[in-house]
């Protein structure tokens, strides 16, 4: 039971390790006119509808925003395969949102603080574990 429970401390942290903390944090629209990182953008609308530009790069999905007058124009690319074929066919979705209708806007960024908390305190308890669960070694058929 104790190596069970070891081994999926160590999966936990190995996971963790290779994904890493991310965290949302909320941007204004002038963050946004200048954001150029290939994190995700959520923007959530007055209406409650959220779109998020994916960007990625991935052969499947991209999408890119731009500023005109006083509207946000959304471009998505997907690259759709078609049924029975082995043609892929690339497809542009185009909105325009006010920026008036806006609620808010979000963006996903590692968080490497969040990270290093989380590796040091699942070291830690690892290491409380092991001091709770050690027995020592047994000398009980030696004499001296």
């Amino acid at each position: 039971m104790k190596k069970l429970i070891a081994y999926l401390i160590i999966y936990g942290l190995v996971l963790q390790l290779l994904n890493g903390c991310h965290s949302a944090r909320y941007i204004t629209k002038d963050e946004l006119r200048n954001y150029t990182k290939d994190n995700d953008v959520i923007i959530t609308t007055i209406d409650n509808k959220e779109y998020t530009l994916r960007r990625d790069s991935s052969d499947q999905n991209f999408s890119d925003w731009t500023f005109v007058d006083d509207k946000i124009e959304l471009t998505e690319t997907k690259l759709i395969q078609q049924k029975d074929k082995n043609v892929k066919n690339l497809t542009r979705i185009k909105t325009e949102i006010d920026e008036n209708d806006l609620a808010n806007i979000g963006v996903v960024e590692f968080d490497g603080l969040k990270t290093t908390l989380l590796v040091v305190g699942i070291l830690a308890i690892s290491y409380v574990i092991f001091l709770l669960t050690y027995e020592g070694p047994d000398f009980s058929g030696t004499t001296f």
